[in-house]
Protein backbone atom coordinates (compact mmCIF):
# COMPACT_ATOMS: atom_id res chain seq x y z
CA UNK A 1 0.00 0.00 0.00
CA UNK A 2 1.28 3.42 -0.89
CA UNK A 3 1.94 5.98 1.78
CA UNK A 4 -0.84 8.24 0.58
CA UNK A 5 -3.42 5.46 0.81
CA UNK A 6 -2.09 4.40 4.20
CA UNK A 7 -2.47 7.96 5.45
CA UNK A 8 -6.04 8.10 4.12
CA UNK A 9 -6.89 4.88 5.93
CA UNK A 10 -5.39 6.26 9.15
CA UNK A 11 -7.44 9.42 8.72
CA UNK A 12 -10.56 7.33 8.16
CA UNK A 13 -9.92 5.35 11.34
CA UNK A 14 -9.25 8.43 13.45
CA UNK A 15 -12.08 10.70 12.30
CA UNK A 16 -14.72 8.47 10.71
CA UNK A 17 -14.49 5.47 13.04
CA UNK A 18 -13.84 7.87 15.98
CA UNK A 19 -10.84 5.95 17.26
CA UNK A 20 -9.16 9.30 17.87
CA UNK A 21 -11.36 9.86 20.96
CA UNK A 22 -9.55 7.03 22.72
CA UNK A 23 -6.27 8.95 22.67
CA UNK A 24 -7.47 12.29 24.06
CA UNK A 25 -5.91 13.42 27.35
CA UNK A 26 -8.98 12.53 29.44
CA UNK A 27 -9.45 9.18 27.60
CA UNK A 28 -13.19 9.31 28.23
CA UNK A 29 -13.94 7.14 25.19
CA UNK A 30 -11.67 4.37 26.53
CA UNK A 31 -13.37 4.51 29.92
CA UNK A 32 -16.76 4.14 28.27
CA UNK A 33 -15.50 1.17 26.25
CA UNK A 34 -14.18 -0.53 29.38
CA UNK A 35 -17.54 -0.06 31.10
CA UNK A 36 -19.38 -1.44 28.06
CA UNK A 37 -17.13 -4.52 27.96
CA UNK A 38 -17.61 -5.09 31.68
CA UNK A 39 -21.40 -4.93 31.28
CA UNK A 40 -21.29 -7.34 28.30
CA UNK A 41 -19.28 -9.86 30.33
CA UNK A 42 -21.71 -9.39 33.22
CA UNK A 43 -24.76 -10.06 31.04
CA UNK A 44 -23.38 -12.89 28.87
CA UNK A 45 -20.83 -14.61 31.13
CA UNK A 46 -21.88 -14.01 34.73
CA UNK A 47 -19.61 -16.69 36.24
CA UNK A 48 -16.58 -15.20 34.48
CA UNK A 49 -17.57 -11.72 35.65
CA UNK A 50 -17.82 -12.95 39.22
CA UNK A 51 -14.39 -14.60 38.93
CA UNK A 52 -12.90 -11.30 37.76
CA UNK A 53 -14.60 -9.47 40.62
CA UNK A 54 -13.33 -12.02 43.09
CA UNK A 55 -9.73 -11.37 42.10
CA UNK A 56 -10.34 -7.62 41.53
CA UNK A 57 -9.47 -7.74 37.85
CA UNK A 58 -10.96 -4.78 36.01
CA UNK A 59 -11.25 -4.68 32.20
CA UNK A 60 -8.67 -1.87 32.09
CA UNK A 61 -6.00 -4.36 33.23
CA UNK A 62 -6.29 -6.71 30.25
CA UNK A 63 -8.56 -5.07 27.62
CA UNK A 64 -7.11 -1.56 27.47
CA UNK A 65 -4.17 -2.66 25.25
CA UNK A 66 -6.60 -4.55 23.02
CA UNK A 67 -8.68 -1.43 22.31
CA UNK A 68 -5.81 1.05 22.12
CA UNK A 69 -3.77 -1.03 19.66
CA UNK A 70 -6.67 -3.02 18.16
CA UNK A 71 -5.06 -6.26 19.41
CA UNK A 72 -1.76 -5.52 17.65
CA UNK A 73 0.30 -5.35 20.86
CA UNK A 74 -0.23 -8.98 21.92
CA UNK A 75 -1.86 -11.02 19.10
CA UNK A 76 -0.33 -12.41 15.90
CA UNK A 77 -0.16 -10.25 12.79
CA UNK A 78 -2.63 -12.43 10.85
CA UNK A 79 -5.18 -12.09 13.62
CA UNK A 80 -4.67 -8.31 13.70
CA UNK A 81 -5.10 -8.08 9.92
CA UNK A 82 -8.43 -9.86 10.11
CA UNK A 83 -9.51 -7.51 12.91
CA UNK A 84 -8.61 -4.47 10.79
CA UNK A 85 -10.62 -5.85 7.86
CA UNK A 86 -13.69 -6.23 10.03
CA UNK A 87 -13.03 -2.84 11.62
CA UNK A 88 -13.20 -1.05 8.27
CA UNK A 89 -16.44 -2.90 7.45
CA UNK A 90 -18.38 -2.70 10.74
CA UNK A 91 -16.66 -0.06 12.82
CA UNK A 92 -15.44 -0.10 16.41
CA UNK A 93 -18.16 -2.56 17.42
CA UNK A 94 -15.92 -5.35 16.06
CA UNK A 95 -13.42 -4.84 18.89
CA UNK A 96 -16.14 -5.57 21.49
CA UNK A 97 -17.26 -8.69 19.64
CA UNK A 98 -13.74 -10.08 19.31
CA UNK A 99 -12.95 -9.44 23.00
CA UNK A 100 -16.24 -10.96 24.10
CA UNK A 101 -15.72 -14.10 21.96
CA UNK A 102 -12.15 -14.53 23.20
CA UNK A 103 -13.23 -14.36 26.83
CA UNK A 104 -16.24 -16.64 26.30
CA UNK A 105 -14.26 -19.34 24.46
CA UNK A 106 -11.61 -19.50 27.19
CA UNK A 107 -13.95 -18.98 30.12
CA UNK A 108 -13.32 -22.41 31.70
CA UNK A 109 -9.56 -22.00 31.52
CA UNK A 110 -9.72 -18.52 33.02
CA UNK A 111 -11.93 -19.66 35.88
CA UNK A 112 -9.45 -22.44 36.66
CA UNK A 113 -6.83 -19.76 37.43
CA UNK A 114 -6.86 -19.41 41.18
CA UNK A 115 -5.17 -16.06 41.71
CA UNK A 116 -4.65 -12.65 40.24
CA UNK A 117 -1.23 -13.38 38.71
CA UNK A 118 -2.29 -16.57 36.98
CA UNK A 119 -5.36 -14.92 35.46
CA UNK A 120 -3.30 -12.01 34.12
CA UNK A 121 -0.65 -14.34 32.72
CA UNK A 122 -3.29 -16.34 30.90
CA UNK A 123 -4.92 -13.23 29.41
CA UNK A 124 -1.64 -11.65 28.29
CA UNK A 125 0.40 -14.71 27.25
CA UNK A 126 -1.70 -17.86 26.78
CA UNK A 127 -4.75 -16.30 25.17
CA UNK A 128 -2.93 -14.48 22.32
CA UNK A 129 -0.97 -17.62 21.33
CA UNK A 130 -3.85 -19.35 19.56
CA UNK A 131 -3.81 -21.46 16.44
CA UNK A 132 -5.33 -20.78 13.07
CA UNK A 133 -8.32 -23.01 13.77
CA UNK A 134 -9.13 -21.10 16.95
CA UNK A 135 -8.77 -17.82 15.08
CA UNK A 136 -11.22 -18.91 12.40
CA UNK A 137 -13.70 -20.03 15.04
CA UNK A 138 -13.42 -16.66 16.80
CA UNK A 139 -14.16 -14.67 13.64
CA UNK A 140 -17.04 -16.95 12.70
CA UNK A 141 -18.61 -16.27 16.10
CA UNK A 142 -18.03 -12.56 15.67
CA UNK A 143 -20.44 -12.47 12.72
CA UNK A 144 -23.12 -14.20 14.81
CA UNK A 145 -23.14 -11.66 17.67
CA UNK A 146 -25.27 -8.52 17.63
CA UNK A 147 -24.54 -6.11 20.47
CA UNK A 148 -25.29 -2.74 18.85
CA UNK A 149 -28.29 -1.90 21.06
CA UNK A 150 -26.55 -3.10 24.17
CA UNK A 151 -23.50 -0.92 23.50
CA UNK A 152 -25.71 2.12 23.03
CA UNK A 153 -27.65 1.37 26.21
CA UNK A 154 -24.46 0.85 28.22
CA UNK A 155 -23.03 4.12 26.97
CA UNK A 156 -26.13 5.98 28.10
CA UNK A 157 -26.01 4.15 31.42
CA UNK A 158 -22.38 5.13 31.92
CA UNK A 159 -23.16 8.79 31.22
CA UNK A 160 -26.06 8.71 33.69
CA UNK A 161 -23.88 7.16 36.38
CA UNK A 162 -21.16 9.69 35.76
CA UNK A 163 -23.67 12.51 36.07
CA UNK A 164 -24.93 11.08 39.35
CA UNK A 165 -21.42 10.72 40.68
CA UNK A 166 -20.61 14.20 39.49
CA UNK A 167 -23.79 15.60 41.03
CA UNK A 168 -23.00 13.87 44.32
CA UNK A 169 -19.49 15.23 44.20
CA UNK A 170 -20.78 18.66 43.33
CA UNK A 171 -23.39 18.49 46.07
CA UNK A 172 -20.71 17.56 48.61
CA UNK A 173 -18.49 20.29 47.30
CA UNK A 174 -21.42 22.69 47.40
CA UNK A 175 -22.17 21.71 51.00
CA UNK A 176 -18.54 22.19 51.93
CA UNK A 177 -18.51 25.51 50.11
CA UNK A 178 -21.70 26.56 51.91
CA UNK A 179 -20.18 25.65 55.27
CA UNK A 180 -17.03 27.57 54.44
CA UNK A 181 -19.08 30.56 53.32
CA UNK A 182 -21.23 30.45 56.46
CA UNK A 183 -18.13 30.31 58.62
CA UNK A 184 -16.58 33.18 56.68
CA UNK A 185 -19.86 35.10 56.96
CA UNK A 186 -19.97 34.66 60.74
CA UNK A 187 -16.36 35.80 60.99
CA UNK A 188 -17.15 38.83 58.86
CA UNK A 189 -20.16 39.64 61.04
CA UNK A 190 -18.02 39.53 64.19
CA UNK A 191 -15.41 41.66 62.50
CA UNK A 192 -18.14 44.07 61.40
CA UNK A 193 -19.43 44.37 64.98
CA UNK A 194 -15.92 45.07 66.21
CA UNK A 195 -15.53 47.73 63.56
CA UNK A 196 -18.87 49.28 64.54
CA UNK A 197 -17.76 49.47 68.17
CA UNK A 198 -14.49 51.06 67.14
CA UNK A 199 -16.41 53.50 64.91
CA UNK A 200 -18.70 54.45 67.81
CA UNK A 201 -15.69 55.07 70.04
CA UNK A 202 -14.10 57.14 67.29
CA UNK A 203 -17.33 59.20 66.94
CA UNK A 204 -17.37 59.84 70.68
CA UNK A 205 -13.72 60.90 70.57
CA UNK A 206 -14.45 63.21 67.64
CA UNK A 207 -17.39 64.77 69.51
CA UNK A 208 -15.21 65.32 72.58
CA UNK A 209 -12.48 66.86 70.46
CA UNK A 210 -14.99 69.11 68.72
CA UNK A 211 -16.28 70.34 72.09
CA UNK A 212 -12.72 70.94 73.27
CA UNK A 213 -11.94 72.80 70.07
CA UNK A 214 -15.05 74.97 70.49
CA UNK A 215 -14.05 75.68 74.10
CA UNK A 216 -10.48 76.52 73.06
CA UNK A 217 -11.77 78.76 70.30
CA UNK A 218 -14.05 80.63 72.73
CA UNK A 219 -11.18 80.99 75.19
CA UNK A 220 -8.93 82.19 72.37
CA UNK A 221 -11.57 84.73 71.34
CA UNK A 222 -11.82 86.03 74.91
CA UNK A 223 -8.06 86.25 75.18
CA UNK A 224 -7.86 88.08 71.85
CA UNK A 225 -10.57 90.49 73.00
CA UNK A 226 -8.75 91.00 76.29
CA UNK A 227 -5.49 91.56 74.41
CA UNK A 228 -7.13 94.17 72.20
CA UNK A 229 -8.48 95.92 75.27
CA UNK A 230 -5.05 95.90 76.91
CA UNK A 231 -3.50 97.23 73.72
CA UNK A 232 -6.03 100.07 73.69
CA UNK A 233 -5.35 100.84 77.35
CA UNK A 234 -1.61 100.78 76.71
CA UNK A 235 -2.04 103.16 73.79
CA UNK A 236 -4.19 105.47 75.92
CA UNK A 237 -1.65 105.42 78.75
CA UNK A 238 1.16 106.17 76.32
CA UNK A 239 -0.78 109.14 74.95
CA UNK A 240 -1.47 110.33 78.50
CA UNK A 241 2.21 109.99 79.39
CA UNK A 242 3.20 111.93 76.27
CA UNK A 243 0.66 114.65 77.14
CA UNK A 244 2.05 114.87 80.64
CA UNK A 245 5.58 115.13 79.32
CA UNK A 246 4.59 117.94 76.99
CA UNK A 247 2.60 119.86 79.62
CA UNK A 248 4.86 119.43 82.62
CA UNK A 249 8.29 121.02 82.73
CA UNK A 250 11.21 118.72 83.17
CA UNK A 251 12.04 120.16 86.59
CA UNK A 252 8.74 118.81 87.96
CA UNK A 253 9.25 115.17 86.79
CA UNK A 254 10.51 114.03 90.17
CA UNK A 255 7.68 115.72 91.96
CA UNK A 256 5.16 114.19 89.50
CA UNK A 257 6.65 110.78 90.16
CA UNK A 258 6.12 111.35 93.87
CA UNK A 259 2.54 112.37 93.23
CA UNK A 260 1.83 109.29 91.09
CA UNK A 261 3.44 107.09 93.69
CA UNK A 262 1.22 108.68 96.28
CA UNK A 263 -1.81 107.94 94.15
CA UNK A 264 -0.84 104.29 93.89
CA UNK A 265 -0.42 103.97 97.68
CA UNK A 266 -3.68 105.75 98.28
CA UNK A 267 -5.54 103.42 95.92
CA UNK A 268 -4.02 100.43 97.76
CA UNK A 269 -5.18 101.99 101.11
CA UNK A 270 -1.59 102.45 102.27
CA UNK A 271 -0.18 105.35 104.24
CA UNK A 272 1.35 108.01 101.99
CA UNK A 273 5.09 107.67 101.67
CA UNK A 274 5.70 111.39 101.26
CA UNK A 275 7.69 113.00 104.06
CA UNK A 276 5.34 115.94 103.94
CA UNK A 277 2.51 113.91 105.49
CA UNK A 278 3.18 112.73 109.03
CA UNK A 279 0.49 111.86 111.60
CA UNK A 280 -0.31 114.55 114.22
CA UNK A 281 -2.37 113.42 117.21
CA UNK A 282 -5.74 115.04 118.07
CA UNK A 283 -6.08 116.74 114.69
CA UNK A 284 -9.62 117.32 113.42
CA UNK A 285 -10.53 115.23 110.29
CA UNK A 286 -12.49 118.12 108.80
CA UNK A 287 -9.48 120.32 108.40
CA UNK A 288 -9.14 121.76 104.86
CA UNK A 289 -5.73 120.61 103.60
CA UNK A 290 -6.09 122.42 100.31
CA UNK A 291 -5.56 125.70 102.16
CA UNK A 292 -2.28 124.59 103.68
CA UNK A 293 0.71 126.62 102.62
CA UNK A 294 2.62 125.02 99.79
CA UNK A 295 5.80 123.29 100.88
CA UNK A 296 4.82 123.07 104.57
CA UNK A 297 4.27 119.74 106.35
CA UNK A 298 0.64 118.74 106.78
CA UNK A 299 -0.60 116.51 109.59
CA UNK A 300 -2.96 113.55 108.99
CA UNK A 301 -4.67 111.78 111.86
CA UNK A 302 -3.46 108.15 112.06
CA UNK A 303 -6.74 106.78 113.50
CA UNK A 304 -8.76 107.27 110.25
CA UNK A 305 -7.11 105.76 107.11
CA UNK A 306 -9.85 106.74 104.66
CA UNK A 307 -9.98 110.27 105.87
CA UNK A 308 -6.21 110.47 105.66
CA UNK A 309 -6.20 109.03 102.15
CA UNK A 310 -8.89 111.50 101.06
CA UNK A 311 -7.00 114.42 102.50
CA UNK A 312 -3.77 113.15 100.94
CA UNK A 313 -5.36 112.95 97.51
CA UNK A 314 -6.80 116.40 97.84
CA UNK A 315 -3.40 117.68 98.89
CA UNK A 316 -1.81 115.94 95.92
CA UNK A 317 -4.44 117.45 93.66
CA UNK A 318 -3.62 120.88 94.92
CA UNK A 319 0.08 120.31 94.31
CA UNK A 320 -0.58 118.95 90.84
CA UNK A 321 -2.80 121.91 90.04
CA UNK A 322 0.05 124.21 90.87
CA UNK A 323 2.35 122.25 88.48
CA UNK A 324 0.09 121.78 85.43
CA UNK A 325 -3.38 122.51 84.27
CA UNK A 326 -6.76 120.97 84.72
CA UNK A 327 -6.09 117.52 83.17
CA UNK A 328 -4.13 116.22 86.17
CA UNK A 329 -6.52 117.92 88.55
CA UNK A 330 -9.45 116.20 86.90
CA UNK A 331 -7.66 112.84 87.29
CA UNK A 332 -6.99 113.66 90.95
CA UNK A 333 -10.58 114.75 91.46
CA UNK A 334 -11.89 111.49 90.00
CA UNK A 335 -9.63 109.54 92.38
CA UNK A 336 -10.90 111.66 95.27
CA UNK A 337 -14.49 111.00 94.26
CA UNK A 338 -13.77 107.25 94.16
CA UNK A 339 -12.37 107.44 97.68
CA UNK A 340 -15.35 109.53 98.86
CA UNK A 341 -17.66 106.91 97.45
CA UNK A 342 -15.80 104.14 99.29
Amino acid sequence: MEEENAFKMLKHMMFVLHIRRQFKPDMVALQIQMYQLSRLVHDRHRDLYNHFEKHEIAPTLYAAPWFLTLFASQFPLGFVARVFDLLFLYGMEVAFKVALVLLGNHKELIIQCSNFESVMDFLKITLPSMGIIQMERVFNQVFEIDISKQLLAYEVEYNVLQEEVLSDTLSKEAEDAIKRLESANSNLKRHNMDLLEELQIAHNNVSTLERNIASYQACTSRQESRLKTLDMERTTLRQLANDLRRKWPSEHYDECADILSGYQHVLRSESPPFPYFCPIPNLSPSRNFSSCPTGEPTAIPSHDANCGALLTVRSLSARARNISGDSVCSQSSSISNEIDTD
